[in-house]
């Protein structure tokens, strides 16, 4: 197991090297067909929750989404069926029963913690700008400009981003803090402190749902608290 786990990690490593467009590799997708079965996706499920996410199938994925896709499965919280989401299973799930069950479904946040200051993004829709103060019994109490909130960690849904800068380093991971002018994210060797005027390009996932970068940049530079 331990080998196995040493090789999905080169296999990222890899896939982050390489530039955006370029088609995934065989050792990706080997890898994230693995994974994704260990999981209980068959290839119909995991081609469906590819296009959910990317807008492609495992064939055609880029090595950066490849390499998004292994970290989200090697994670604390990875991706399931669209099947196990329901409480009747079918017995064929179509491609339309499988978007509806991923769009109800989105990924709650894996890594909380005092002093996480950013914008946080909630399952009904609700996006408060805050500071963590304390997590008392799965609940954060979060510091906002309108005062002091108690939310479920439940409801909080996971943010990720996958970062290029003008040097072509590619970081990603979770979000655990940003401001004007940085963004702190979580990568699997340590915590990295960006400059966001170094920033060339930068994709988020909020709850597992994509914002592209140009999406991003209407709001990237809005003031966030410190």
């Amino acid at each position: 197991m331990r080998s196995m786990h040493v090789l999905f990690s080169i296999v990222v490593f890899v896939g982050l090297l390489f530039a955006q467009d370029a088609t995934s590799v065989p050792a990706q997708q080997n890898a994230i067909e693995t994974l994704a079965g260990q999981q209980g996706f068959n290839r119909v499920e995991l081609d469906t929750w590819l296009t959910i996410q990317y807008n492609s199938d495992l064939n055609n994925l880029s090595k950066t989404n490849a390499a998004l896709t292994i970290a989200a499965f090697q994670s604390s919280n990875p991706p399931i069926p669209p099947a196990q989401h329901s409480a009747i299973t079918p017995s064929a799930p179509t491609a339309a029963s499988s978007i509806k069950a991923n769009e109800t479904t989105p990924i709650t946040a894996s890594i909380l913690e005092a002093g996480m200051s950013k914008r946080f993004y909630l399952v009904d829709g609700n996006i408060i700008s805050g500071n963590i103060l304390e997590i008392v019994s799965g609940v954060c109490v979060i510091e906002t400009p309108d005062g002091t909130l108690r939310i479920p960690s439940s409801d909080i849904l996971e943010e990720t981003a996958s970062i290029t800068k003008k040097d072509d380093t590619r970081y990603v991971g979770p979000v655990l803090k940003d401001n004007m002018q940085e963004i702190v994210i979580r990568s699997k060797y340590g915590d990295v402190v960006i400059d966001k005027k170094d920033i060339k390009e930068m994709d988020r996932f909020h709850g597992g749902k994509r914002v592209a970068w140009a999406e991003e940049k209407k709001t990237f530079y809005q003031v966030r608290p410190c």
